[in-house]
C-alpha cells in the first residue's frame, strides 16, 4: 500500500486522467493532488507505479487504449529535464529502487522479474508507434535495456547479453539525433556496468572506452564525475598495467573541460597519473 490507493485497483477512466496530466517532474508545479493515485499522483515519474499495478488486469482492447496517450507523454526531442521519463519507465517494469539488479537491496527486482515478458511486449507494441528518431522510443528503449541487463545477471543467458548490447548501442547511436547526448554516455556506462558485474572483462574494457569517448564528446556537467571515477577504478582492476597505461594517455589527451574539474578523491590509483 502507498499513499492512499489500493494497489492493482485503478480504473482504465482513472489512468488515462493521470496520463492527461502528463508525467510528473522533479518539482510538480500546478500538478494537484489525486486522492486514488499512489503517493497523491504526486511522485516524479507517475503515473509509472500505476501503470505497473494494473497490466494484470488489463484487458488486450484497455492497453491499445492507453497506447496513445503513453506515446503523448514525450517530446520528439530533448529540450529539459529527463529523469521523470526515465523514472516513468523504471516504475512501468516495477523496479522501484534505482540500479535494479546492480542495488545491493536487490529482492524487489528479483521477484518483479518473472512479470516481466508481458511488460516487454506492451513496451515493445509503444515503442513501435514512435519513430526512431523520437525522444520516445530513446528513453523506453534504454530502460528496456536495463531490464534485459537484471536478466542477463540473473540467468548469465547469452541471449540476454547479445540483446542488450545492441539495445545500448542503438541508444547510444540514436540518442544525440533527439538531443539526449547524457543518454548517449550513460548506455555506454550502465552496459559496462552490466558486463562488469558479469565479469565479461573484455567486453567490459571495450565498452568503457566507449564510455570514456562518449563521456569527453557529449558531458557538460561535472555529475558525471561518479560515472567517470568508477570506470576508471574498474578498469584498473581489469586491464593489464600496459593497457592501462594507454587509458591513462587517452585521459590525458581528452579535450572536454569538465573532465579536468572533477574531485577524484575516490580514485583506486594516485591522480596525478591521470595529468591534473
Amino acid at each position: 500500500m502507498e499513499g492512499n490507493a489500493k494497489l492493482n485497483d485503478f480504473t482504465m477512466e482513472q489512468l488515462l486522467f493521470l496520463l492527461k496530466r502528463k508525467i510528473v517532474p522533479k518539482k510538480p508545479i500546478g500538478f494537484s493532488h489525486v486522492k486514488f493515485a499512489i503517493e497523491d499522483g504526486m511522485y516524479m515519474g507517475c503515473p509509472g507505479k500505476e501503470i505497473f499495478f494494473s497490466m494484470s488486469k488489463l484487458s488486450v482492447e484497455d492497453r491499445e487504449k492507453l497506447v496513445d496517450p503513453i506515446i503523448n507523454l514525450f517530446p520528439r526531442s530533448l529540450n529539459s529535464r529527463s529523469v521523470h521519463y526515465s523514472l516513468f519507465w523504471r516504475y512501468f517494469y516495477g523496479v522501484f529502487d534505482k540500479r535494479g539488479l546492480l542495488n545491493k537491496k536487490k529482492e524487489n527486482t528479483v521477484q518483479v522479474s518473472s512479470l516481466w515478458n508481458d511488460y516487454f511486449s506492451y513496451a515493445d507494441r509503444i515503442m513501435s508507434c514512435f519513430p526512431p528518431s523520437h525522444y520516445g522510443y530513446v528513453v523506453a528503449l534504454e530502460m528496456k535495456a536495463h531490464r534485459v541487463g537484471d536478466l542477463f545477471l540473473l540467468t548469465k543467458e547469452d541471449k540476454y547479453k547479445k540483446q542488450m548490447l545492441d539495445m545500448y548501442d542503438e541508444v547510444y547511436r540514436l540518442s544525440p539525433i533527439v538531443g539526449a547526448k547524457k543518454n548517449a554516455f550513460s548506455s555506454m556506462f550502465w552496459c559496462s556496468v552490466y558486463l562488469y558485474e558479469a565479469k565479461e572483462f573484455k567486453l567490459y574494457n571495450s565498452y568503457a572506452i566507449r564510455f570514456l569517448h562518449a563521456v569527453n564528446k557529449y558531458n557538460t556537467s561535472v555529475t558525471a564525475k561518479g560515472k567517470v571515477v568508477s570506470t576508471l577504478n574498474k578498469l584498473y582492476i581489469t586491464m593489464t598495467r600496459k593497457q592501462f597505461k594507454g587509458v591513462l594517455n587517452l585521459y590525458k589527451n581528452l579535450s572536454n573541460k569538465t573532465m579536468r574539474t572533477f574531485g577524484f578523491k575516490k580514485l583506486s590509483f594516485d591522480k596525478s597519473l591521470l595529468g591534473i
